[in-house]
């Protein structure tokens, strides 16, 4: 299976062992995120009346840091690799907010209200890709594709309700990455992806001061897109186990989307992440 290879005009690595070879892996650190959401002035529902001037408003934003952890199987044949990998984040972070969706709550401009959001993040990727042959480094080329379910919920909010979402989305994406350098088996390993949703959808209910939820709304979001950097610092020991310390940053855009059915709406939103991993896995 060399059409990877042939697709990126690049001659794959043929002088590795035909031999097959499984590695398992698992991972656990610590993922920055930061969310906000925002729109115009005229794409406002206001709950109050309230003279604003044309502008752009940020309605919502949330930061704080979420656990992660992960567990990965892969199988390599000569030059190339399949890989399956299941990760879930979870944890609280701070919440600042104008608004619920796009209705505009506060009675003032700049009356910011204050709560806490719950994420617990379900995620799962395939991923196959080659090594190829070039001077000095190690580059490796991948495409992969996933699916991803994201429970979010937004505290009561003062005397306002809370807002329990669930987001399902199946994305895809590209990664390119090159192993820059190993010696005594400790490397050093940089890269990039770029990936897309192609189908999302969102459930939303209130969420009251007791818990109780009230009628679900479901629909469709905008497709989302994003870009990853990341560097790892690896260590290979006793010939089949690796130790690696990963450090990764991205972004991601998701537009605002709008339910005339239904007329609710999810604000333009933009994602900041940043992860740290520490990872061990085994070839066998």
């Amino acid at each position: 299976m060399k059409l990877l290879a042939a697709l990126l005009g690049v001659v794959a690595v043929t002088s590795l062992p035909a031999v097959a070879e499984h590695q398992l892996g698992l991972s656990r650190g610590d993922y920055d995120f930061r969310w906000v959401e925002s729109a115009r002035r005229d794409q406002l529902n206001l709950a109050f009346p309230l003279d604003l001037p044309d502008g752009k408003y940020t309605l919502v934003e949330e930061s704080g840091t979420l656990d992660q952890d992960g567990l990965q199987y892969a199988y390599r044949e000569e030059a190339e690799r399949f890989a399956l990998t299941y990760q879930r984040t979870q944890g609280q972070v701070a919440y600042s907010g104008l608004s619920q969706g796009d209705i505009f709550f506060a009675d003032e401009l700049n009356d910011f209200k204050r709560s806490a959001t719950r994420y617990d993040i379900h995620n799962i990727e395939a991923e196959y890709g080659a090594n190829f042959e070039v001077d000095y480094i190690k580059p490796y080329a991948a495409l992969f594709g996933g699916y991803q379910r994201r429970q979010r919920d937004i505290l009561p909010i003062s005397s306002n309700p809370g807002l329990a979402e669930v987001i399902r989305y199946y994305y895809w994406g590209v990664k390119l990455e090159a192993e820059l350098f190993k010696v005594y088996g400790l490397g050093v390993t940089l890269g990039a992806d770029l990936f897309h949703t192609t189908e999302e959808k969102q459930d939303a209910s209130q969420l009251a001061q007791d818990g109780s939820l009230s009628e679900r709304k479901v629909f469709a979001l905008e497709r989302m897109y994003g870009l990853n950097y990341y560097a790892a610092l690896h260590y290979d020991f006793m010939e089949r186990y690796r130790l690696a310390l990963q450090h990764k940053t991205g972004e991601a855009h998701l537009r605002r989307s709008v339910s005339y059915e239904l007329g609710i709406a999810q604000p333009k939103s933009d994602q900041d992440t940043t992860s740290t991993q520490l990872a061990l896995s085994v070839r066998f």
